[in-house]
């Protein structure tokens, strides 16, 4: 999520439960901040909804974070930050740059 997309969580919360403690100080925000934005906002968004509905209490970072990675199918794969090029140049040079036997489709031609 982004910083703009965060600052609407926010102000959801604060929307939701006026007397909550996180808005008003900067260490709670740089913290929340920390661990939402690894998260994708839409995710975010429907696990604080959801949470709205039910509790009549302001979220931790658990409970959102948790309920959106449920949310998430790819939840348990981390993202990778692969230098694509060199991955293709490696993979072009495998096997001494020889083609592949059998074509590199299930071994048909």
């Amino acid at each position: 999520m982004t910083k703009q997309e965060f600052t609407v969580i926010l102000a959801a919360i604060h929307a939701a439960y006026p007397n909550e403690r996180i808005s008003g100080d900067e260490r709670a925000v740089k913290l929340w901040w920390n661990y939402m934005q690894h998260i994708e906002y839409s995710d975010a968004r429907r696990a604080l909804d959801k949470h709205i509905i039910t509790n009549k209490f302001a979220p931790t970072i658990a409970e959102i974070a948790g309920r959106a990675k449920k949310n998430n199918r790819f939840a348990n794969f981390l993202p990778r930050n692969y230098d694509m090029g060199k991955l293709e140049a490696a993979l072009l040079t495998a096997n001494g740059g020889k083609r592949l036997p059998g074509g590199g489709h299930n071994g048909k031609k």
